[in-house]
């Protein structure tokens, strides 16, 4: 009885052994191959659930943008949505009488805001993303900020395009503890992402 029990010792202490790719180096459980890294969220740059993406665009650019800085940072997401939604005349440049002219020609002009924003006390971080229309803010941001008050919270606005002269980027009449002056391109990908949100040192 013995001789059978030491028999089927040795067998299962064969069969673990077997079992092992390296028997020499011990294993960890924390130790991720390096196979398992290319669907692996390597580079992150999380922030607490205090953090909130807010976005206004017309087109897809600055919502995608505005995706992965939400999934970067884990972020929550609220959408700027105008009264009345901007067409394909409306953002025609080269006419004077555009909307998108006679808007941004008139710096006062605040366009309504069809949705609010609600919980706004949760949040300490807010990013701020919009495109540059004639090298300026959309005044549709203006409306944003006019609308609450951010006392006590920290604001970043960055600029979805190309580098331009972000000197005309005024957010000087309040007096929240904003920060302004950023912008990334609107091809940008996540590790650009979070490459930027990694040199705020939030």
């Amino acid at each position: 009885m013995k001789r059978v029990f030491l028999i089927l010792l040795l067998f299962f202490m064969v069969c673990s052994c077997g079992t092992n790719i390296n028997p020499d180096k011990e294993t960890d459980p924390n130790d991720t191959d390096i196979s398992d890294l290319v669907d692996m969220d390597v580079d992150s740059a999380i922030l607490d659930n205090s953090s909130l993406t807010v976005f206004f665009g017309v087109n897809d650019e600055v919502e995608r943008i505005a995706d992965l800085l939400m999934m970067s940072a884990e972020t929550s997401q609220f959408q700027i949505v105008p009264g009345v939604l901007y067409d394909e005349e409306d953002m025609d440049l080269n006419d004077p009488n555009s909307r998108i002219n006679r808007e941004q020609n008139d710096p006062a002009f605040r366009p309504d805001i069809s949705n609010s924003l609600d919980l706004l006390d949760q949040y300490d971080l807010i990013f701020v993303l919009y495109p540059l229309w004639k090298d300026r803010v959309p005044n549709i941001i203006y409306s944003f900020l006019d609308a609450y008050d951010f006392s006590g919270k920290k604001l970043i606005m960055l600029a979805v395009g190309e580098k331009t002269d972000l000197s005309s980027q005024d957010f000087s009449m309040y007096s929240w503890n904003i920060k302004s002056g950023f912008y990334i391109s609107p091809n940008a990908q996540k590790n650009d992402v979070v490459r930027w949100l990694n040199g705020l040192n939030l």
